[in-house]
């Protein structure tokens, strides 16, 4: 799995007063916690933050907080019901002892068989919930679609993964192919054209 390293510094101070100046510099208030130790409070230039918000990967994160590594996922993150700009994120520490429980990127692979028949491809799980130890964690989950038809779908139970345990619900459907408003109209016609020469046969009978 992916890892990246964000430079930070330590919060010296906490509160509202602490937290406007560090909006006024545009930085952005975080905390690290679990493993049941003490929680540090701590902050970034946004721009450090790009690089695991504005995309669809997964990252363990290496945060350095004034030349000390510690090793964590993001959390939570908050942004504003306005502006929608970051307002605060939540790190959770992990050992790789312990499994973690993580969301990683879907991602399909090959051609379905269902649009070569005129269907459209739906992914209506872009990410899914994994349980599995840091080690064991891959960038992203690989759906195989080549055999999927029109009009059937992969669900959460029909997948495995070495080392990953998935944890969304078996029944949630991760990816499918609709039939589109052509493929049906050209259907019909199919089945219209075949009762034709069905009626056609028995009148010549």
């Amino acid at each position: 799995m992916k890892k990246v390293t964000i430079k930070t510094e330590l919060r010296k101070t906490l509160g509202k007063k602490a937290a406007k100046k560090l909006k006024a510099k545009q930085h952005i208030p975080c905390v690290l916690y679990g493993l049941k130790k003490e929680n540090i409070h701590f902050h970034a230039y946004k721009n450090e933050f790009r690089k695991i918000i504005y995309t669809p990967d997964t990252f363990l994160i290496d945060i350095d907080i004034d030349g000390k590594i510690h090793n964590a996922i993001m959390h939570d993150i908050q942004f504003h019901p306005v502006t929608d700009d970051v307002i605060h994120i939540d790190f959770l520490r992990y050992s790789n002892e312990i499994p973690i429980k993580i969301e990683l990127p879907v991602k399909t692979i090959g051609v379905a068989k269902g649009l070569l028949d005129g269907g459209n491809l739906q992914i209506q799980r872009s990410k899914l919930f994994v349980y599995a130890l840091p080690e064991k964690l891959p960038e992203y989950l690989e759906v195989e679609v080549t055999d999927l038809e029109l009009g059937r779908s992969i669900k959460v139970g029909d997948l495995s993964f070495e080392g990953v345990e998935l944890i969304d619900p078996a029944n949630s459907v991760v990816c499918a192919v609709k039939i589109t408003r052509l493929a049906k109209s050209m259907t019909d016609e199919e089945a219209e054209l075949d009762e034709e020469t069905t009626e056609e046969e028995e009148t010549k009978k």
